[in-house]
Parts: structure tokens; C-alpha cells; sequence
């Protein structure tokens, strides 16, 4: 869903899990009426390829599918370390194959940042 939204899932490949994921996507767009994004509004202009947009996407995916009940559990930890065991996450298997303007990569699993990110979330 978040490919297929983000208008990352609309080149003509070969690979069993992005036409797994495209189809599911074709489905889900028919059935609610979701309109995309243009692929041409990502900017990977100044990132490493490590904070591309189809990494983050990836990473949230797999946060989202991994995550019942995220926010209750963030107040629930009582340490820092407990906020950063719920949300360090990494990229799925098959979402290692990802897409990036018109050409298919393969990238090791991307783990979230161990830097300050989680010590600025929790002064938010």
C-alpha cells in the first residue's frame, strides 16, 4: 500500500513479490478509490541512499505490519531503551528489492538510526 501510493510500484518487472504487490495494490486502489502520487515528487537529490524515500517507506511498512498497538506501547515503556526496541525496525526481505527510478537494486536491510533520533522523539 505505501508503494503503490507513493507511485513506486508502476514499472513493468519480472519479480514474483513486486507483481505481488502490485496486483494487491491495483486491487486496493479500485476498491477505495486511491488516487497516487507522481513518482516525479521524491527527491533523493542530497540523501545518502540509505534515507532514499523507498528505504523509509520500506521501513515504516515493515513498523506498521510489526507494530499492534504502537503508540500504547511507546506510553507504556517506562526506559528510553524500551521506546528504541519498539521502534528500531528494519526492511523486509523482499522489500530489500526496492524501486528507484526505473532501475532494481539490491540493498542489504536497513536498520532505523541508533543516533540521537529516538532522544529527539522523546523530548517531543
Amino acid at each position: 500500500m505505501f508503494f503503490g501510493q507513493a507511485g513506486l510500484l508502476e514499472e513493468d518487472l519480472d519479480d514474483p513479490y513486486y507483481l505481488m504487490l502490485q496486483k494487491e495494490y491495483r486491487y486496493l486502489s479500485r476498491k477505495f478509490e486511491l488516487r497516487q502520487m507522481e513518482p516525479s515528487q521524491w527527491k533523493f537529490l542530497r540523501l545518502r541512499p540509505g534515507n532514499f524515500p523507498p528505504v523509509r517507506l520500506a521501513q515504516l511498512a515493515s513498523l506498521y505490519y510489526r507494530a499492534q498497538g504502537l503508540f500504547s506501547r511507546i506510553i507504556e515503556a517506562e526506559t528510553l531503551a524500551d521506546v528504541k526496541g519498539i521502534l528500531s525496525t528494519g526492511t523486509s526481505a523482499g522489500h530489500n528489492f526496492y524501486i528507484l527510478r526505473n532501475r532494481r537494486r539490491h540493498r542489504r536491510e536497513r536498520k532505523t538510526s541508533e543516533t540521537g533520533r529516538i532522544h529527539h522523539f522523546s523530548l517531543c
